[in-house]
């Protein structure tokens, strides 16, 4: 499978206008895992500046899962330029191809899941890690290649609805059309999670079969992310798998 690129060209992956911030610096990051042919590094874009609550109190409990969405074709240059708008951040953001961008230090709390329950008696936020898949969610219309699956919460039809004009189709939908996730890319989220669960303590809650790895809307039930197109169990038996290993390695 492809590895984690290290980070090809800014005008490639359409981040030019958006990180004028300053240059995005590849940083190796020794405990992030080298699949196969890859570099071992990620993409540091810290500089610029998403916000966040602070340094945490406590390690965090679990990872949250979520896609991007809302956004022109889940390009990370769009992505980045809306988190700053909307005053939200996730600590790491995976593309298509498997590159891993780092957005906020995960020693830090992202605003990735306000709202939510509570996880470990604490806000969603302080102790969950966020990671956002590159992912533009559903639409009403039929998208070849993407599974019709079950429709949204009626309340995301809503919003929907008033972007688009009030368009009726988008509400109370038999099915809708999910992006499916890249086997890269849902490999490279699993390397990565696999790896934080060893930086902050949680494999060994993870293999005593504990839940580690949550979706968004496990945790605030009117989000729609990761979405059914998000295979979950999969995701989390490769984590476990992984950390059964002496090493996060790629799976075969």
């Amino acid at each position: 499978m492809p590895p984690l690129v290290p980070f090809i060209a800014l005008a490639a992956l359409g981040l030019a206008g958006v990180l004028a911030l300053g240059a995005p610096a590849v940083v190796p990051v020794r405990s992030l895992p080298t699949p196969r042919g890859g570099s071992g590094t990620v993409v540091d874009l810290t500089h610029l500046g998403l916000p966040h609550g602070g340094a945490r109190k406590r390690p965090p409990a679990a990872v949250v899962v979520h896609y991007s969405a809302g956004t022109a074709g889940g390009v990370v240059a769009d992505i980045a330029k809306q988190l700053l708008q909307h005053k939200a951040s996730y600590n790491y953001l995976v593309d298509r191809k498997g590159t891993v961008y780092l957005l906020l230090d995960p020693r830090n709390i992202a605003h990735h899941a306000g709202g939510g329950a509570l996880v470990d008696g604490r806000s969603p936020n302080e102790a969950t890690i966020g990671v956002s898949f590159v992912n533009v969610g559903w639409t009403p219309f039929n998208r070849g290649g993407w599974p019709r699956l079950a429709p949204p919460p009626v309340e995301i039809q809503r919003r929907a609805s008033k972007w688009n004009g009030d368009d009726p189709r988008f509400l109370n939908l038999a099915s809708a059309s999910w992006e499916p996730f890249p086997a890269a890319q849902l490999q490279a989220g699993m390397v990565l999670v696999a790896q934080l669960h060893r930086d902050f303590g949680l494999a060994a809650n993870a293999l005593a079969g504990n839940r580690t790895v949550f979706g968004h809307d496990d945790l605030a039930p009117w989000k729609a992310d990761p979405g059914p197109a998000f295979p979950m169990d999969a995701f989390q038996q490769g984590v476990r798998q992984l950390l059964r290993r002496p090493s996060a390695t790629p799976l075969s």
